[in-house]
């Protein structure tokens, strides 16, 4: 005997699923008061949120669809940073306190990284979350 039904609706166009989680990241980025970026899967910045900016000196909008490794005038290109990309992040889905050094307008003092690699619902691609840990 059936004593009730549960029925659940979800959107199956898979562009309006992408559009509503990037903007739900969007959303979660802008809360956080720590630098924060969000890359798409073939390490791009899909966005960053004003911490983050003004961690490296550029206006949010111009950070958007750029390779990662050239944001700020290439100062992300750190050999650790590569690794943790091409190697650690792939292999682990997750990095937490990876030590960098690099100059973000910090003066080149060392901090650390938080990452974690996920694919969201209705991504064609992973995407992964980069903190600029405090110290």
């Amino acid at each position: 005997m059936i004593s009730g039904v549960v029925c659940t609706f979800q959107p199956m166009d898979p562009a309006a699923t992408r559009d509503h989680t990037e903007a739900c990241l969007r959303q979660m980025a802008a809360t956080v008061r720590e630098p924060l970026m969000v890359l798409t899967g073939d390490d791009r910045l899909a966005f960053a949120n004003p911490p983050f900016a003004a961690l490296v000196g550029t206006p949010v909008g111009d950070l958007e669809g750029g390779p990662v490794l050239e944001v700020a005038g290439g100062r992300l290109d750190q050999p650790g940073l590569r690794d943790l990309l091409r190697d650690i992040l792939p292999r682990d889905g997750r990095v937490e306190d990876f030590a960098m050094n690099a100059d973000l307008g910090a003066g080149g003092q060392p901090f650390q990284v938080n990452a974690r690699r996920f694919w969201p619902i209705g991504a064609d691609s992973p995407v992964t979350l980069v903190v600029k840990a405090p110290q």
